[in-house]
């Protein structure tokens, strides 16, 4: 297969990539329609084998001795949190990589390539990609996954325009929103309760854009949500019972939300923080919940 020398070469690219990952077994959907199901975000928990069926006798993709192919039914192992190096050049469609994963964590992939290569990630639906050469992609595939079957997921690093070497590294980092060493779920009967309090290092991202929370509020009592993005990221905080939100539009800006409860007994307030355009590339951010 000739490599991406199409007037559209990322396209190209992804046509390969879901090609694939489709014959590297990847479920269909199932759930929330905003949220990736477990088997897209991960491929059969059969153990890959490391063999390299490849070789050039000039690469040496992740200390491999050789050229990884572009075969996401037979992915080259890594391990996480060790740095890596590959290369893509004529002829090379891709290297295809799978990586262990543990239930609930967060998968952050980062690849950095050389100045003249413009470097594309895939992992399942998700693509990074900024179409400059030189520039570091980052991919985070989060979490909404529960199955003590899935064992590892698959991703694939090629380029799309350019030759030349990469620099790669995949880390998981267990999920803690509201400080539970899990994430909070997207669905209505999925509603992570709060005490008031502060939260740090909740986290959104590709394949978990929503979080929901609720907090008991007796007649009378005021609940105050503040949501503190890290810089660079941008959310929203959406009040179910009112349908209301908040959003300043501004990376990293503080949102926050003020209720009083109406009732005569005691209600869960419920509320959920959300990505918001660009910004499913993932972040963190901090919650504030206070009760008076």
């Amino acid at each position: 297969m000739s490599r991406f020398n199409s007037r559209n070469p990322l396209i190209l690219f992804l046509l390969l990539m879901v090609i694939t990952l489709l014959i590297g077994g990847c479920g269909g959907k199932g759930g929330s329609e905003e949220e990736a199901t477990s088997e897209e975000q991960v491929s059969e928990s059969a153990e890959p084998s490391p063999e390299v069926t490849e070789e050039t006798g000039e690469q040496n993709d992740a200390g491999s001795g050789s050229d990884v192919p572009a075969d996401m039914a037979s992915p080259y192992r890594i391990e996480p949190g060790t740095k890596y190096n590959g290369t893509v050049d004529e002829g090379d469609d891709g290297d295809a990589y799978t990586v262990k994963y543990n239930s609930g964590d967060v998968a952050c992939i980062r690849v950095t390539p050389s100045s003249g290569v413009d470097i594309a990630v895939m992992c399942a639906e998700f693509t990074a990609n900024d179409g400059v050469k030189g520039e570091e992609e980052n991919l985070c595939v989060g979490s909404d996954i529960d199955r003590s079957d899935i064992t590892r997921i698959d991703i694939m690093i090629g380029a799309v325009g350019g030759a030349g070497d990469y620099d790669f590294e995949v880390n998981m980092t267990p999920q803690n929103d509201g400080n539970s060493d899990g994430d909070a779920g997207a669905g209505e009967e999925n509603v992570m309760k709060l005490e008031p309090g502060t939260y740090a290092d909740c986290h959104l991202g590709y394949g978990d854009q929503t979080d929901n929370y609720k907090v008991d509020l007796e007649p009378g009592q005021t609940v105050t949500v503040q949501a503190i993005p890290c810089s660079g990221f941008d959310i929203r905080l959406w009040e179910w019972e009112s349908d209301s939100e908040c959003n300043s539009g501004v990376k990293g800006e503080e949102e926050s939300i003020v209720s009083e409860s109406e009732r005569d007994a005691t209600e869960s307030y419920r509320f959920s923080v959300n990505t918001v355009g660009e910004s499913r590339n993932p972040g963190t951010y901090t919650l504030k919940v206070t009760v008076k």
